[in-house]
């Protein structure tokens, strides 16, 4: 059998991130569905390795799984990974094994040793977008308990991922972590994620802040890239450490496990490299006492499809995730979707990966853009102002009006009282362009005004000059 044609499917599911299918053609007539994982602003680029690497697949044995992935890190990318280029060997080798198992008249575990259960757990994700408050998480978890999912995960971080968080980031932090134990009682396991973003001083302070809420886990508390300062957290927390899901084939794994760094991995078969590569990634963490919890923001298809057939035959496996936000989507494209029941969904067992794609229900999900994200700039780094802090409106307007009484000053000829009406007008642009909290602006910009009137009226009714030279409405005030 040979590999006729690769075909990639990158499609708008109306939520989350765009998703990135492949298909191979085989001239016996049997295709094989594989997925690659995909990332904001990065879905073009993985598309782009694909279309490289069906240069290199087109007339090759779809059996050889083995080899093709081994070739196309020695030869294509000439040793050289990335994110991108797992992300499409991931694919395209998933949809190899669909291939030899359908091609066997077998699923793609059989092939791999067979089942170790016959169901995988699942907790679900993707349920608190939007949720910004302690109230609204606890609702939203109530929600995802009620549709039957025993665990559940989610970032209690507030703001953008940044190293170093103030205090009052912490106290959010664990403000959210206790409001939704609060809210799914004490038997549903909570599983918390930190997305990498944080120094060890606020990681290891966070954990044992939450530790009372008893957490399932503790999700890359720190970049895994810094493997003595992930495992310097882990010791100093009694929460398990997970990394992995940013890591790369099992080369990356090595040190993890040499330095006792996690107590469970999660790596995601759509970037790691594939299928094969996450069940060697699983028997080399097994001697190491580590289990195996799959990531997987991907589909609840393909991707997922692929998933349930490594983690059956992973002895040491301990549970997956499963995008609740994707859900309705892959119903939509998917010819046998999987269902979830109490928490679990079944092993496949019909041959190849066990499902397959509605290629027309495909084509009424063509890729678009997301809109672009809203970045802060470098003036709005740095410490926000509390709400405590914040003046009111009625103090912010009567601090202007009292700027629009001096400035109205006889001695003045007008002028100043024309160039405040100018810089009001600029107060409302910037409020829209700085993208502030209102709070902020408000206290920035009044505390700017003030200050430069201050300075503009006493130059021109004191016999002596200020020594202050320059201010500027277009810098938003810091201080």
């Amino acid at each position: 059998m040979k590999i006729t044609d690769v075909h990639s499917f990158l499609v708008h599911p109306g939520a989350g991130k765009n998703l990135c299918f492949v298909k191979l053609d085989t001239d016996e007539g049997i295709q094989g569905w594989g997925e690659c994982y995909t990332q904001s602003d990065r879905d073009l680029q993985i598309v782009a390795h694909v279309e490289q690497m069906k240069r290199y697949l087109i007339g090759r044995d779809p059996a050889n799984i083995k080899h093709f992935t081994q070739m196309a890190y020695d030869d294509i990318a000439g040793r050289r990974g990335a994110m991108d280029f797992y992300c499409a060997l991931s694919g395209l080798e998933q949809a190899m094994w669909d291939i030899t198992g359908k091609s066997l008249g077998a699923p793609v575990h059989k092939l791999l040793g067979g089942a170790c259960r016959s169901k995988i757990r699942v907790y679900a994700n993707g349920w608190s977008d939007g949720a910004k408050t302690p109230e609204a998480l606890a609702d939203k978890a109530s929600q995802v308990i009620e549709m039957g999912f025993t665990a559940l995960k989610f970032d209690p971080i507030p703001g953008p991922w940044r190293t170093y968080v103030s205090k009052d980031v912490e106290r959010q932090t664990v403000d959210n972590v206790r409001a939704v134990r609060q809210a799914v009682g004490p038997d549903i396991d909570i599983l918390v994620e930190m997305h990498r973003r944080l120094a060890p001083m606020h990681a290891t302070r966070i954990a044992r802040s939450i530790e009372e809420y008893q957490p399932f886990w503790y999700e890359e508390p720190v970049l895994a890239e810094n493997v003595d300062a992930l495992a310097a957290v882990k010791r100093e927390v009694n929460i398990p450490v997970v990394t992995g899901e940013e890591l790369y084939t099992k080369f990356e794994f090595r040190e993890i496990l040499e330095k006792q760094a996690a107590d469970i991995l999660n790596p995601d078969v759509c970037n790691v490299g594939g299928i094969l590569e996450l069940k060697e990634i699983a028997a080399m963490a097994e001697p190491y006492f580590v289990v195996i919890s799959p990531h997987n923001y991907n589909s609840t298809t393909i991707g997922l499809a692929a998933t349930l057939q490594c983690s059956t035959c992973i002895p040491n496996f301990l549970i997956t995730e499963y995008f609740v936000n994707l859900e309705s989507f892959g119903e939509a494209i998917a010819v046998n979707p999987f269902k979830v029941v109490d928490g679990y969904i079944s092993v496949p067992d019909g041959p190849g990966l066990g499902l397959e794609l509605d290629e027309q229900a495909l084509g009424q999900y063509p890729y678009q853009p997301f809109p672009a994200r809203s970045l802060r700039q470098y003036f709005e780094e740095g410490p926000r102002f509390p709400k405590q802090m914040a003046p009111t409106l009625p103090d912010s307007i009567y601090l202007i009006r009292l700027i629009h009484t001096a400035v109205r000053h006889p001695q003045t000829n007008g002028k100043l009282e024309r160039a405040f009406r100018d810089d009001m007008k600029d107060f409302y642009r910037q409020y829209d362009e700085w993208h502030l909290e209102p709070c902020a602006v408000t206290c920035a910009t009044t505390c700017t005004i003030a200050t430069k009137y201050a300075y503009l009226f006493m130059s021109q009714t004191l016999t002596t000059e200020p020594r202050i030279a320059h201010f500027s409405l277009h810098e938003p005030f810091s201080g």
